[in-house]
């Protein structure tokens, strides 16, 4: 195999293909290269991720070689732009690839007992999304996913559909999040694991669900993924669908409540998981404190925000939740609407926001649960 590549775009192929590798894993520390038909492609996998990625190369001698996927990714990413010469010889000592970059070179010895990575033949129906909405979905709920690994199906994201809406849900017991758009065709339900779902979105344009399988994909790169099994919890029973009467609704301004809840983070010297921000409301006007202890004391008064009812006593909520969902926000405005200081919040858009610009208009809703007092 010999191949001219853009030095560049070696670096990104390889670095989208190794985040599957395995380093507990010696079978699945490999990447597969081949080249044919003026293209390069990357295939690496574990045992339940896979990652193929294709760039524009000149192909002098075509060929398959199997490598070490961590080796081979970090010296792409040091040959840096330009012109890399990729070519296989062999020596006494066996076979090996060459790499010439300017005025580095290097060589490594290939992997010929390694098994090929082979790309798993699905077959599932593509999301009929609208242009942009995949990307807003995966980080309208990514952030509601369980990071405990004893509670496997709660580190998804529920993807179903009803034949005429997706929705896209997430949940760890303590918050959750659910984001619906109007798209015909798809009626199934799959659990993504939630860190690959947030992994590829970034760039995917779209998302193939099998029934074992999901694969979210753009122009070059293709990323798959072996679905949760279980059954995942009803979020409709967390999440209501119609804004019911709530005795307080707090209309307030996203960045100025991200902003509040970033300054009393920042006064935290612990950096505690479970810092509490505490909020209420005095005549008309919503006050943030956080004094988890004595010595550091913050409080803001939030810009912006108007006030329909009232509560007595405080909200005490997790800092970093509430930072999260705020960061997630698409709107220019949130709507906290309460029930007491027990019951879950539910987060929902201002009256007067609009998203269709962008896309498609979201129906987008988060509850978080309060900390007891």
């Amino acid at each position: 195999m010999k191949v001219l590549v853009e030095g560049a775009e070696l670096a990104r192929a390889a670095q989208h293909v190794s985040r599957v590798l395995d380093k507990l894993d010696p079978d699945h520390t490999h990447i597969t290269l081949t080249a044919e038909h003026d293209t390069v492609t990357l295939t690496a996998n574990s045992r339940s991720q896979w990652a193929r990625t294709r760039l524009d190369a000149d192909v002098l001698e075509p060929g398959t070689v199997i490598v070490s996927g961590f080796w081979f990714t970090a010296l792409a990413g040091q040959n840096g732009p330009g012109e890399t010469v990729i070519e296989t010889r062999t020596d006494a000592r066996g076979e090996w690839l060459h790499t010439v970059n300017g005025r580095t070179r290097a060589r490594m010895r290939l992997m010929p007992g390694a098994a090929e990575n082979e790309w798993p033949d699905m077959q599932g129906m593509e999301l009929a999304l609208p242009d942009g909405t995949l990307p807003r979905l995966i980080n309208a709920v990514t952030h509601c996913a369980s990071r405990n690994q004893s509670r496997p199906l709660l580190t998804g994201v529920h993807i179903h559909g009803d034949g005429d809406h997706v929705v896209f849900e997430a949940t760890d017991r303590y918050r959750a999040a659910r984001a619906q758009v109007d798209a015909p065709g798809f009626t199934g339900s799959v659990v993504v694991p939630a860190e690959w779902l947030k992994r590829v979105g970034r760039d995917a344009t779209s998302l193939h669900i099998g029934s074992h399988l999901v694969m979210a994909s753009n122009s070059v790169d293709e990323d798959m993924t072996v679905v949760l099994d279980g059954q995942y919890p009803d979020i409709a029973r967390i999440i209501p669908n119609t804004e019911d009467e709530y005795p307080l609704v707090v209309h307030a301004g996203r960045d100025e409540l991200l902003a509040a809840v970033k300054y009393l983070r920042a006064l935290d010297m612990d950096n505690r998981d479970t810092l509490p921000v505490d909020m209420t409301v005095t005549n008309g006007e919503v006050v943030c404190t956080q004094a988890a202890s004595a010595d550091s004391v913050g409080q803001v008064t939030l810009d912006g925000t108007s006030v329909d009812g009232a509560m007595d006593g405080m909200l005490r909520l997790n800092a970093q939740f509430l930072a999260d969902i705020t960061a997630s926000w698409p709107h220019g405005t949130v709507d906290l609407r309460v029930r007491d200081a027990l019951k879950p919040v539910l987060f929902t858009q201002g009256d007067n926001d609009n998203d269709e610009d962008d896309g498609a208009r979201l129906q987008w809703r988060q509850v978080l649960v309060p900390i007891r007092q």
